[in-house]
């Protein structure tokens, strides 16, 4: 994490803020046809 912040000039901070907030923001529809989901699943660890 440490690494990637700096590769954006950010403090690990703001990239932690920004990564969770992307990855919360609601996803594009791609097509009409594609199903519904009803969530995404999550799991691991970030370090």
């Amino acid at each position: 994490m440490d690494e990637a912040a700096a590769a954006d000039g950010l403090s690990v901070n703001t990239w932690l803020v920004r990564a969770v907030a992307t990855a919360l923001q609601p996803k594009q529809r791609r097509s009409a046809q594609r199903t519904l989901r009803t969530g995404d699943n999550f799991a691991g660890w970030a370090r």
